[in-house]
């Protein structure tokens, strides 16, 4: 446990061995000030370092392995929203932002992985996914912020054996890519990419959101169904009109494993929930749903679990069926 109040974990995720029942994998960030002095002045220097922890259960929850870092960080650098996959044959794949320098500069953020193929006991070097050049989201009416989880990545991996796509990993998040060529002008998109070879090459970045023109896209979830087609969620403005409010929609877009999912043209799009005003939401660094939601499947059915709000509740958490 840490002890000292100059550390911060963040960004937990934990991650069941689908074919190994008795390893389960946790990974997040620790945030750690120069020195790990008990200084005050610390606090506030920008030289804090972002580690990857990792631990793991070999029997099936019963004990933990010691916490320890598989990406340790120099001064000004760190990692945030580390999400472990498995793959068929049972490597393991940490997908993760890896950040670096203060501020949100251009370049210095960068979606990266690491791969273990002995259950988390070694770990490769990072493995460049793309850059990532997230962009602030914020409310189109007034301009407050929206806290939104941008380049905070979701991967998914196609673990059906009679797929097209079988082993293929998917990633997503919000990112600008696609947006405008002048980066004043940058809004938030859906990104996706695609590995083939278990996550050691990626497919250059689409955009893969269908909203239009300049409408902000954000906070994306990724997920495969057992017959192998891709389905992502995300929010946006679309519907948004000069009367009060700013009105929200979720969206899924899939993808069938037969086709190209890296041609946006192969993505097709239903209409989840919304509008609602997250102009009512709670605020926590700006209007925040949450800065990531949850997808997952039953067969063929994918499950949407997500956020938004009512004039009486800042916070509603719903479950939508969507078959595509």
């Amino acid at each position: 446990a840490d002890v000292a109040p100059f550390f911060f974990n963040d960004k937990e995720s934990i991650t069941a061995d689908p074919f190994n029942s008795n390893y389960v994998y946790a990974v997040w960030d620790r945030l750690r000030k120069p020195g790990e002095a008990e200084s005050v002045n610390a606090e506030h220097s920008f030289a804090f370092r972002g580690d990857t922890l990792f631990s793991r259960t070999t029997n099936g929850g019963q004990t933990w392995d010691p916490p320890r870092a598989i990406f340790k960080r120099t001064n000004n650098a760190g990692t945030i929203g580390n999400q472990i996959a498995v793959l068929p044959g049972g490597t393991l794949v940490d997908i993760f932002d890896s950040l670096q320098g203060s501020g949100r500069n251009f370049p210095g953020f960068d979606i990266q992985v690491q791969r273990s193929t002995d259950h988390g006991t070694t770990w490769s070097e990072p493995i460049e996914v793309a850059p990532e050049r997230a962009v602030r989201v914020f409310d189109p009416d007034t301009g407050s912020s929206v806290r939104a989880g941008g380049g905070l990545p979701d991967i998914a991996v196609d673990r059906n054996p009679t797929s097209p796509g079988y082993g293929n990993l998917y990633a997503v998040w919000g990112d600008s890519f696609g947006s405008e060529k002048v980066k004043s002008n940058f809004h938030s998109t859906i990104v996706f990419t695609e590995s083939t070879d278990g996550g050691l090459t990626w497919s250059p970045l689409s955009r893969i959101d269908q909203s239009p023109g300049d409408v902000q896209a954000f906070t994306p979830s990724v997920h495969v169904a057992s017959d192998g087609t891709v389905g992502v969620t995300y929010y946006d403005f679309r519907n948004n009109t000069p009367a009060p409010g700013v009105p929200t929609d979720q969206w899924f877009i899939h993808c069938h494993a037969t086709t190209d999912c890296t041609n946006p043209a192969n993505w097709a799009e239903n209409h989840v929930s919304g509008p609602f005003d997250i102009e009512n939401a709670a605020t926590a660094g700006g209007y925040f749903l949450g800065d990531y939601e949850g997808l997952d499947s039953i067969g063929t059915t994918f499950t949407s679990f997500f956020s938004q709000t009512t004039t009486s509740d800042k916070d509603n958490t719903y479950l939508a069926r969507i078959a595509p």
